[in-house]
Parts: C-alpha cells; structure tokens; sequence
C-alpha cells in the first residue's frame, strides 16, 4: 500500500512541478516593464498611441503608466471648401492602473484613473491645453509570451471644446475605447 502511495506522489511531483514552475513564470513575466501600441476613440475622435507600463508593485496589484495618443477630430469643418475633415491634435494621459492576475493566467483585469491632458490643434481651438481626467476597466489576454492584446472601456472627463468649429462641439469628452497590445520585455 505504500509504495503506490509512494508511486503517486513521485509521478504527482514530477508531472505538477513544470506547471507550477511554468504559472510562476508567467506572472514574472508579467509584472515587467512593458511597452504598447494602441487605436482607439472618444466622442467622435480616433485616436493611434504608444504607452510604457511600469514593473507592477505590491504584490502585482499595482502598475503606473503613461499614454501618448496622437488624435484627429473627425468632425471638424474645412474652412474653405466647408466639407468635414480630419484635425490632428495629441492627448497624453497619466495613471494607475490596478489588478491581478486572474487564477489560470489567462487574462488580468484591472482598472485604471488618472490625469489627461489635451493639446488641442490650432484651427480648433483657442485654447492651448486642457486638463482633465479618465478611467477605464481592461482585459488583457495572457497569451503565455511576451506579447499579449487588451481591451479598455471607459470613459474621459474633459471639458474640450473646438470652438474655432462651427457650434463649438465638445470632444475627447464621455465614453472611450482602446485596443492594443503590451510587449513585456
């Protein structure tokens, strides 16, 4: 009777022990710094960036992170022919992001706050800059490398509006989503 008790802990051992090593890791892997690249849209704007993700502290709960998106108001009227067309401004934002890695590491949710700052193109606005805030709820997908893909839902408060354009529009403001990927190096 014992010796196939034995038996199995020897084969429970050695078949669990790759696993257990390989989940650990992962989440190594996944509490490194991390560069990105992104599309997403707000309001009426589309927006392309790249984000750097720092190590994730206190026990992988934490990560603070910097966004650079270069936007286009999408909505905006051509001086002289009147025909709607494309303006570029860039929008940079700052924050936390918290959340844990989910128990078969196939995905981690978080959310994620902080400051956002627009720098608005000319011909929208007069203004030089505005400042407000976001938050977002994601769910990056674990692909077991170092390059996974993620999804954000949320929403900026901003109180941006081109008021160089025809009845002033408000942009960057209310609902937002972000696509992306993270390589973790």
């Amino acid at each position: 009777m014992f010796q196939w008790i034995k038996k199995f802990s020897l084969v429970a051992i050695v078949t669990l022990s790759p696993t257990i090593a390989l989940a650990n890791a992962m989440e190594d892997r996944y509490d490194s710094f991390s560069l990105g690249y992104a599309i997403g849209s707000d309001n009426g704007s589309f927006s392309t960036g790249i984000e750097a993700t720092s190590p994730w502290f206190l026990d992988s709960r934490l990560a603070l992170q910097a966004k650079v998106f270069q936007s286009w108001f999408t909505h905006a009227e051509n001086e002289t022919t009147g025909e709607e067309s494309w303006l570029p401004f860039t929008s940079y934002k700052l924050g936390v992001m918290g959340g844990s890695l989910s128990t078969n590491n196939f995905m981690r949710m978080y959310g994620a706050g902080g400051f956002l700052l627009i720098v608005p193109n000319a011909k929208m606005s007069a203004k030089k800059s505005a400042l407000g805030s976001y938050g977002a709820f994601g769910f990056e997908f674990l692909s077991g490398h170092s390059l996974n893909y993620y999804i954000e839902l949320g929403a900026n408060g901003i109180s941006a509006h081109a008021d160089k354009q025809p009845r002033k529009p408000i942009y960057s403001n209310g609902f937002s989503t972000v696509v992306g990927f993270r390589y973790y190096l």
